[in-house]
């Protein structure tokens, strides 16, 4: 059971220390303080991303652990040289990656994601962007830090493999211990959502938050999130006809009212209210007494009777508040934070105004 768990131990500790010398290496390449950012924040991006890397780390232990259990019924030899392949195999794809994303990000200012990955497929392209050095570093980089991260796992990783020892029993308590570790590693977590690139954000700095991100992780996340048709999901029905509806909705309007005549200059609070629907608003037609506050307040202000739904989840809706951008069909910008930083936002807006804002998101709506 020890050896078992200690390989499992060296293999986190292997890829966590592979994933922090390339943010090494990506921090030295970009040199932020260069650009007036401090040194001490910028080291502090080496380690932010810790549990992404560990959620990578996680993701990378689920075919060891299988070759582990068939480890229990015999077949040494061949799952260890199975085990061999596998990693010298990953190690090769995450060097390729990981260096890839350097030179990327130098020339983009992106992390390496689909449209990035598809360029591979277009080697013409591809080489029009890059400088004979960057191939001579990209080659010469690849080669060096193989040979020495793979020497690493043979002498740290690979040979407490091959020493697994123990009867049957200690090996599958062993491989019951780890499986809750590995599955919690992969959400990132126990909290309500799954781990996600904002868990790596810590600084007002973009590039330091970039350089924090596990780039394995990142780009893993971009493909599954870039699965979409290429079929027009606003297709519903003829475009005359669609005009037509358009049209009919949006009447021209001769006098415009200012809603802040007393005020140029108002404190603005937004309360964004998750399932709270026009069935118990009263002055919407709804139900009489459910909501007597809100009631008040639509009596002394403006309320909005008529209003067209940018989307219908919570990750489109925080986009059209915040940042005024429209729902998309199949996904949401807010799942792509080097998409959703460069977006205009409100608070940015009032910011530079000076203004006083406040934005309360309720999750739940509860009923009295």
């Amino acid at each position: 059971m020890k050896s078992t768990l200690s390989f499992f131990f060296r293999h986190y500790l292997f890829w966590i220390l592979l994933f922090i010398c390339f943010r090494v290496v990506f921090l030295i390449n970009q040199s932020p303080w260069n650009d007036g950012i401090a040194i001490k924040e910028s080291i502090v991006s080496i380690v932010a991303g810790f549990r992404l890397d560990f959620s990578t780390a996680s993701y990378f232990a689920a075919v060891p652990f299988l070759l582990t259990i068939i480890l229990i019924f015999g077949l040494d030899k061949f799952i260890a040289g199975a085990m061999n392949l596998y990693y010298q195999l990953l190690l090769f794809i995450v060097i390729l990656l990981s260096i890839s994303n350097i030179i990327l990000y130098k020339n983009w200012g992106t992390l390496l994601n689909n449209r990035g990955l598809s360029y591979a497929m277009q080697p013409t392209e591809m080489l029009a962007s890059v400088s004979g050095i960057d191939i001579v570093f990209i080659l010469g980089s690849i080669a060096i830090i193989f040979v020495l991260f793979n020497f690493i796992y043979k002498k740290f990783v690979h040979t407490t493999f091959k020493n697994i020892i123990g009867t049957s029993w200690m090996r599958t308590s062993a491989l019951i211990f780890m499986l809750p570790i590995i599955g919690i590693g992969i959400r990132g977590g126990l909290q309500l959502i799954p781990i996600n690139e904002s868990s790596a954000y810590f600084s007002n700095k973009r590039v330091l938050n970039n350089i924090a991100i596990n780039n394995i992780w990142y780009l893993g996340h971009n493909l599954k999130q870039s699965d979409v048709s290429e079929k027009n999901p606003y297709t519903w029905m003829d475009d005359n006809k669609a005009l037509q509806i358009k049209n009919s909705l949006f009447i021209p309007v001769q006098d415009r009212e200012n809603i802040f005549n007393l005020n140029k200059q108002p404190n603005l609070v937004f309360i964004l209210l998750e399932s709270w629907t026009a069935d118990i608003i009263e002055p919407l037609g709804g139900i009489k007494g459910v909501t007597p506050f809100f009631t008040s307040l639509a009596s002394k202000g403006l309320l909005f009777s008529s209003v067209y739904s940018s989307g219908f989840r919570t990750d489109q809706a925080l986009v059209s508040v915040i940042s005024g951008f429209p729902a998309q069909p199949n996904k949401s910008i807010i799942r792509f934070p080097d998409k959703t930083s460069a977006l205009p936002s409100i608070a940015s807006i009032l910011k530079k105004r000076r203004l006083s804002y406040f934005i309360l998101l309720r999750r739940r709506t509860w009923l009295c």
